[in-house]
């Protein structure tokens, strides 16, 4: 749970929808076996006359459909094997086990039963409907009376059906796509634009005073500073969009009041001005903050709100934590000196936490993260940071060097890969969806030429043909839509997790999508129902 816990979710989102994708498919496939199997059915009524058992036709469509099956799912493996390296170049780097993911016996063999499964699914229902043929009814009906009423339902089914699973599926995309535009429109609470990040890591047993580390990140921030093309440089542990230190403090004047761990956050002065993250009320830290002098402190919006509900947080003293420490290094008084804006991480987990600043100068660390805002690509100022950094300690490090551009698409990278995928198998499903019933149209159309003559000979115009047709469309989507919209809502608790600024039950995406829906496959039933329109009474009467 601790390594997977924050992805299981999605991935098994996607699992699912990759399931109704099958099951689309699959009642694509039966339909148009069902189909088949009417044009076939004297075919058929004259194998059983001559001695053909029933559980031989049965045989006959589950091999077809296992045929079908095996082609599919072979086509399908090449298409892994062509696509995987793009797929996980495009999975972010922090999903568990990436690195083992690919094509081994057990895809395979997972491939192969969920084919095999494919197969009984869009095979079961012509095999069923074969093995119930009446043989004597069969042989008597002509082309225009093959087509059952029980035929006819389970076609009608499987349609609405598929529209039942596309519109839920595409419910869920739409959902998806509108809590990633959302995340892309919050403001992070700081300049992202030109910040190259950097770590920086000072010797335990080199820098053994606080004097040293100082003078030591003095000399980096001048030299980069200095540097052509740099705006600001300041140092941090850690960088706006990274918290992993907690600390504790109490209020003073509050003794019996138990606060929480907090995320502590050490800046260097200047660091809010050249982040260019509001200073809401107080100051910034200076350059004469050290040790020796009174600890000061700058808290954010969500700690004011959390421990100073009235307000007024400027002055107020904070104690330090000693069960935390902080590394033994910082005093134990802080005066609240400023309050600053909240910093809001990209992502599903966007919840603010309360946080606390110090001064870097009079708390220094050996590990901090140098932030450098430049007027061009950062990417370019790696090797100036190297450099820099040779030339005030030959043994300092520089590691992960990356653009906080960088770490914010990589914040959002697993919602992205939801949105996609979930996108890419909606359109998917509703494709399917959307053949399937233009077939189902287009064959009712060619089934019914002789009805449509004679209702034209007696005075019927195009237009009402046409209407005749889309109607006709209308009855199969309609339903599917109506079931489609009760199976989101059901599936909508799963899908909960997955969104930002969002309601999985949002009014306008449960009435946009269905009617989009329904506009969409009418325009695809519109081929079928002009057919209708263009045929020759005369000729259609004479078909028999």
């Amino acid at each position: 749970d601790e390594v997977v816990g924050t992805v299981r979710p999605a991935l098994l989102i996607l699992l699912g929808a990759v399931g109704v994708v099958l099951l689309i498919a699959c009642a694509n496939v039966a339909g148009l076996l069902l189909a088949r199997l009417t044009s076939r059915k004297q075919e058929l009524a004259v194998r059983c006359a001559l001695g053909a058992s029933r559980a031989a036709l049965v045989r006959q469509f589950f091999a077809g459909g296992a045929l079908l099956a095996v082609l599919g799912g072979a086509a399908g493996i090449m298409l892994a094997v062509w696509g995987q390296d793009a797929l996980l170049a495009f999975v972010p780097q922090d999903v568990p086990r990436l690195s083992a993911a690919g094509l081994d016996a057990r895809v395979l063999a997972f491939t192969a039963g969920v084919s095999l499964l494919a197969a009984l699914l869009f095979a079961v229902v012509p095999a069923w409907s074969a093995g119930h043929m009446e043989v004597f009814e069969a042989l008597k009906e002509t082309s225009r009376s093959l087509e059952s009423g029980r035929s006819v339902h389970l076609r009608n089914l499987l349609v609405a059906g598929q529209v039942s699973l596309a519109v839920a599926l595409t419910i869920g995309a739409a959902l998806l796509l509108q809590s990633f535009s959302r995340m892309g429109q919050v403001n992070p609470g700081f300049r992202t634009d030109n910040l190259l990040i950097a770590d920086l890591g000072l010797s335990a047993t080199k820098y053994t005073k606080w004097q040293q580390v100082v003078t030591v990140y003095r000399q980096m921030l001048e030299k980069v500073r200095n540097a052509p093309g740099v705006i600001s440089a300041h140092l941090a542990y850690d960088h706006p969009l990274d918290a992993n230190w907690l600390t504790g403090f109490s209020i003073e004047g509050r003794p019996n009041e138990k606060t929480d761990a907090v995320q502590l956050r050490i800046v260097t002065p200047g660091y809010f001005a050249g982040m260019g993250q509001r200073l809401i009320e107080g100051r910034e830290f200076d350059e004469q903050e050290d040790p020796s002098r009174p600890g000061v402190a700058i808290v954010n919006e969500t700690f004011v709100r959390r421990y100073f509900p009235g307000g007024h947080p400027l002055g107020q003293i904070l104690l330090s934590d000693a069960t935390y420490n902080w590394r033994g290094q910082l005093p134990t008084r802080f005066e609240i000196v400023g309050v600053a804006a909240d910093v809001h991480r990209p992502g599903l987990k966007t919840d603010v936490d309360p946080a606390l600043y110090v001064c870097a100068w009079q708390a220094p660390v050996r590990e901090m993260s140098l932030l450098v805002r430049t007027t061009n690509d950062p990417a370019s100022a790696g090797a100036m940071l190297r450099r820099f950094a040779l030339q005030v300690d030959p043994d300092l490090p520089i590691a992960r060097i990356t653009s906080m551009d960088s770490v914010v698409a990589q914040a959002v990278a697993q919602p992205r890969l939801n949105t996609v995928l979930m996108s890419i198998f909606s359109v998917l499903g509703l494709s399917l969806a959307l053949v399937g019933t233009y077939g189902l149209v287009a064959f009712w159309v060619g089934t019914h030429v002789h009805e449509i003559g004679v209702r034209m000979a007696l005075g019927a115009t195009h237009a009402s043909v046409f209407a005749l047709v889309l109607r006709r469309s209308a009855m199969l989507i309609v339903p599917g839509i109506v079931v489609g919209l009760g199976g989101a809502l059901f599936f909508a608790r799963f899908l909960r997790t997955q969104l930002y600024g969002i309601s999985a039950l949002d009014p306008f995406t449960l009435a946009i999508v269905p009617t989009a829906v329904l506009l969409v496959g009418l325009l695809a039933c519109l081929v079928p129902a002009w057919r209708a329109t263009r045929v020759d009474p005369m000729l259609a009467l004479r078909a028999e």
